[in-house]
C-alpha cells in the first residue's frame, strides 16, 4: 500500500537478516548453495547430484555455512522456502 500525501504512514523497511538469524529451511537452502559453489571449484567443475542436494543438511555442517556466508545480509526474497 502506497501512503497518500500527508500521510504519517512510513513505508515498510525490508527485513534484513544475517546468516545466524535464518530459519532451518533457509539454512538448508544455503547448504545446497554451498554444495553447488564447492562443486564449481573442483579441478573438473561439476554440479551436485540430486541425491547430494537432498542430503545437504547432513553433508554440510551449520558452522561451515555460518563461516561461508558471514557478513552477507539476506532478505526473505533471497529464499524459495516460504515464498508465496
Amino acid at each position: 500500500m502506497t501512503p497518500s500525501r500527508g500521510s504519517n504512514v512510513e513505508p515498510q523497511k525490508p527485513i534484513i537478516m544475517n546468516v545466524r538469524e535464518l530459519s532451518q529451511e533457509q539454512i538448508l537452502e544455503l547448504k545446497q548453495r554451498y554444495l553447488t559453489d564447492w562443486c564449481d571449484t573442483l579441478p573438473v567443475p561439476s554440479t551436485p547430484s540430486m541425491q547430494e542436494l537432498a542430503e545437504a543438511d547432513s553433508l554440510v555442517e551449520d558452522e561451515l555455512v555460518f563461516d561461508y556466508f558471514e557478513g552477507t545480509d539476506f532478505v526473505p526474497e533471497d529464499f524459495a522456502c516460504g515464498s508465496e
